[in-house]
């Protein structure tokens, strides 16, 4: 028998976010072992906190605004 899960675990800072993917694996360890299988994981996906800087943000606003919105035809609105 096989069996997957995936979790998708958030914190508010990535230091905390570690700290409860630890615990979500020793949960995991602890299930495996309670039922004599073994355990793999994968991480999938990450990210972390952002920080915003006012010269790039402003250079982004920019060029979006000179690239305008994407064209949509009458089909893409229907």
């Amino acid at each position: 028998a096989y069996a997957k899960v995936r979790y998708v675990v958030r914190a508010g800072t990535a230091p905390e976010m570690l700290e409860l993917l630890e615990g979500v694996r020793k949960v995991g360890t602890g299930a495996a072992m309670m039922t004599e299988t073994t355990l793999s994981h994968q991480i999938l996906a990450a990210v972390s906190n952002l920080i915003y800087t006012e010269p790039l943000g402003e250079a982004m606003h920019n060029n979006l605004e000179r690239l305008g919105p994407p064209p949509f035809s009458e089909v893409d609105l229907a």
